[in-house]
């Protein structure tokens, strides 16, 4: 969402929280807005109100959790998502939450767990199947974790950034045609894209 859209949805969810003060939905929406705009100790303020409306709100723990861990506060922070899968085991944006910071941490196989409960729960979640990639390659797991990102370049055919990270992990494993024609295709769908061109360019296509 653009700034200009989100500054919009600010303003529209703070006077759904004026209008209803006890309305925990407008109060997480409003706090995913602010953690979206880099405001996480305003976030962290409207979804503690919406825990005080509803303190077993999932939605409401994971963008508590989210905006603690943009404040350095990673293991509060996780101790908050399992509290929400807890109460809502079938939440797969926690999973994508808690996966994120365990990968912050250099636990990649719990990251990649993590990932692949969140797909579990629904398959079509295009960044959870970035992430597991990412998470797979770090692993080692080139043949997997490219995989994943062509899964992502079906739900998400206009993003470049799955054919690029693709390509790496083709490249990781000694597939080079594979690796040229990914990139390829990344310029394509976005020509400013430095990164992909300094892999193109590696690979021995254009800079």
């Amino acid at each position: 969402m653009a700034a200009g859209d989100l500054q919009g949805a600010l303003g529209s969810f703070e006077e759904a929280t004026i209008a209803d003060h006890d309305n925990a939905v407008a109060w997480v929406d409003l706090a995913t807005v602010q953690e979206a705009l880099g405001d996480p100790k305003a976030a962290l303020r409207s979804a503690n109100r919406a825990l005080q409306v509803a303190p077993e709100f999932a939605p409401a723990l994971v963008v508590k959790a989210v905006g603690l861990s943009r404040l350095g506060k990673i293991t509060q922070a996780l101790e908050i998502l399992d509290h929400a899968l807890a109460v809502a085991p079938g939440n797969e944006t926690a999973w994508l939450n808690k996966g994120v910071l365990l990968a912050r941490d250099g636990r990649m196989e719990d990251a990649a767990r993590c990932y692949s409960k969140a797909i579990e729960i629904d398959d079509g979640y295009s960044l959870a199947w970035m992430n597991l990639g990412s998470a797979l390659l770090a692993l080692g797991k080139h043949a997997e974790a490219s995989e994943c990102y062509g899964n992502v370049t079906r739900l998400r055919p206009e993003a470049a950034e799955p054919w690029f990270f693709r390509a790496r992990a083709r490249l990781a494993a000694e597939d080079r045609q594979g690796a040229r024609a990914d990139v390829a295709r990344a310029l394509e769908l976005r020509e400013d894209f430095p990164e992909a061109r300094r892999l193109s360019a590696a690979l021995g296509g254009a800079a």
